[in-house]
């Protein structure tokens, strides 16, 4: 069967066009993941077939929030858009350092058990870093011409729900939303990082439509296994658990 058959049967399933890459990046998918004998990538990318998610706030904080933070917590936010680069929902809570992004871990000062300092450990104990449990994305409205995400996370105790109220827990605010397969192969063949083609969200003087035009093209570097949306936040809750933290809903909309 030649690859215009393929497509056109690909159509017919779907019920409209598809794009060609797509399909072909369908084919692809295929036939590594029929293949009779396995080399280390391929075996590589069977067994990581995982996805990752992030979620960046837009926030510029407040001259009255910022010296909050940093009286009652001693965060050092030193300007507008600090507080939003730190605390990232990425792998736990990552930070922004200029061009990527930095995981943490242990119990020491700003890491993964110690999240905002000694006046957390002192009132809360050692209390592991917010974290992303799950995220739903739906096409919505006609034609489905809008995207809905709706993000579960964790936060383990007040200060860090501080925290997040501050970022994500207005009505209004803008979030970047992206996520993609962990591996994947392109449509050449190569295996690759979808992680590769995250944005910088704090770049200077980054408007909407850039944002916007950079996730296109991202989608279709990557043969469809990155995706993004730049969404508004239209609401959210949060209830407290028994282990004294709280479980965390938002709900953005694509602009």
């Amino acid at each position: 069967m030649s690859m215009n058959q393929e497509l056109e049967k690909i159509c017919n399933i779907a019920g409209y066009p598809i794009y060609p890459w797509a399909a072909y990046q369908l084919k692809i998918r295929s036939e590594n993941g029929s293949l009779e004998t396995r080399n280390d990538g391929n075996l590589l990318y069977l067994a990581n077939k995982g996805a990752w998610v992030r979620v960046v706030s837009s926030v510029n904080l407040e001259s009255n929030l910022m010296e909050y933070f940093n009286k009652n917590l001693s965060l050092g936010i030193d300007t507008q858009r600090r507080l939003a680069e730190n605390y990232v929902l990425y792998g736990g809570t990552s930070t922004w350092a200029g061009s990527q992004m930095n995981l943490r871990s242990g119990i020491s000062n700003d890491s993964s058990y110690n999240l905002l300092g000694d006046q957390e450990v002192e009132d809360y104990g050692y209390r592991p870093m917010p974290g992303i449990t799950s995220v739903t994305i739906e096409a919505t409205g006609r034609m489905g011409s809008l995207r809905q995400a709706t993000v579960n996370f964790k936060v383990w105790d007040k200060y860090q729900l501080d925290v997040m109220d501050a970022l994500y827990f207005r009505p209004g605010f803008t979030v970047l939303i992206e996520y993609g397969h962990a591996k994947y192969y392109d449509n050449q063949g190569k295996l690759q990082s979808s992680e590769q083609f995250m944005l910088d969200p704090f770049l200077a003087k980054l408007t909407k439509e850039d944002i916007n035009l950079k996730l296109s093209t991202n989608i279709r570097k990557s043969y469809g296994n990155y995706g993004g949306m730049l969404g508004m936040v239209t609401s959210f809750n949060f209830t407290m658990t028994q282990e004294g933290g709280y479980d965390c809903t938002i709900k953005a909309m694509s602009l």
